[in-house]
């Protein structure tokens, strides 16, 4: 009995070295396997006749790739607001708009050596917003 005890420990204790958390440098956090690092981008208005681009590049001496998540959307109507909240983005320069929200927003990979861009046209405060 104590043998077997012995062995399933065993089988766990190598297996550990794969599921650790990272090393991270500062001001990075882990994340399952990841490391990861939240960015707060801020812009006064998006709609009525003007846009924002949000660019993103990682440059080619970067380790790894990226991976871009929308999290969060906040307005300065303050934190007490909880209705919908959403954004029109599209690539600059090409067809098609999307009303994103952190809820139905993909993930994007970004290589090293490589850009991101997203143009921002209109702020959703209803899901009706096309």
């Amino acid at each position: 009995m104590e043998t077997r005890a012995l062995v399933v420990f065993t089988v766990l204790a190598a297996a550990l070295p794969m599921r650790a958390e990272p090393v991270c440098p500062a001001p990075q956090v882990p994340l399952d396997v990841n490391c990861t690092l939240t960015l707060t981008l801020g812009w006064g208005i998006a709609g009525l006749g003007t846009s924002t681009i949000i660019t993103a590049y990682l440059p080619p001496t970067a380790s790894a790739p990226v991976f871009l998540n929308f999290k969060a959307l906040r307005a300065n109507l303050g934190n007490t607001y909880t209705g919908y909240i959403g954004v029109r983005a599209s690539t600059p320069g090409q067809p098609g708009v999307t009303v994103l929200t952190p809820e139905n927003s993909p993930h994007t990979v970004l290589a090293p050596g490589k850009t991101f861009q997203m143009q921002i046209t209109q702020v959703c405060w209803d899901p009706s917003c096309q």
